[in-house]
């Protein structure tokens, strides 16, 4: 039995040195498929982009891509370097004046002082713009317990209904 618990959401994110951003979808889209190698080809100031886009089975990549790219896959250049975590494309966007990658839209992550979450088609990448539904890269979360009722146990039945609570909700979005 799924339990619809929240939202997670993805962002992308550039180095916090990085004055301008792309600020369309389609400027993203640019920028991962080696249209736009560097940042005055978006309309801002020199420097090289250093995209790092997540691996392919994470589904902070696919929400994105989804969003920015529709139903085709993008092709990525051979200079894409994929991350295999969230933390680690902080760290490298972090290490990139010109680095652009994928991050959980999360407080945590908010708060990082080397990256600054980028705005796309006017919205602003926020917890509350996720849990309103302005900001689209999202997907559900599930809280998932056995279909049979006897089967689960009190404390889970607790847990869960904790979660759905507005305290647990509260918890769940982050603020």
């Amino acid at each position: 039995n799924a339990t619809a618990i929240g939202l997670t959401g993805s962002a992308r994110a550039v180095n916090r040195a990085q004055p301008i951003t792309p600020r369309t979808k389609e400027q993203v889209a640019k920028v991962y498929t080696g249209a736009g190698k560097d940042w005055p080809d978006l309309g801002t100031p020199a420097g090289a982009i250093k995209p790092f886009p997540r691996e392919a089975a994470s589904s902070t990549r696919t929400s994105v891509e989804t969003y920015v790219f529709g139903s085709s896959l993008p092709k990525y250049p051979a200079e894409v370097v994929e991350i295999f975590e969230s933390v680690d494309t902080i760290k490298a966007i972090g290490a990139f004046k010109g680095g652009i990658g994928t991050v959980t839209l999360s407080g945590k992550n908010l708060k990082d002082p080397t990256i600054k979450f980028i705005a796309l088609d006017g919205v602003q990448p926020t917890l509350a713009n996720l849990n309103t539904g302005a900001w689209k890269i999202a997907k559900p979360s599930y809280m998932t317990i056995a279909a049979d009722p006897a089967k689960v146990k009190p404390a889970i039945k607790a847990l869960v209904e904790f979660v759905k609570s507005p305290e647990g909700q509260k918890i769940i979005s982050g603020e």
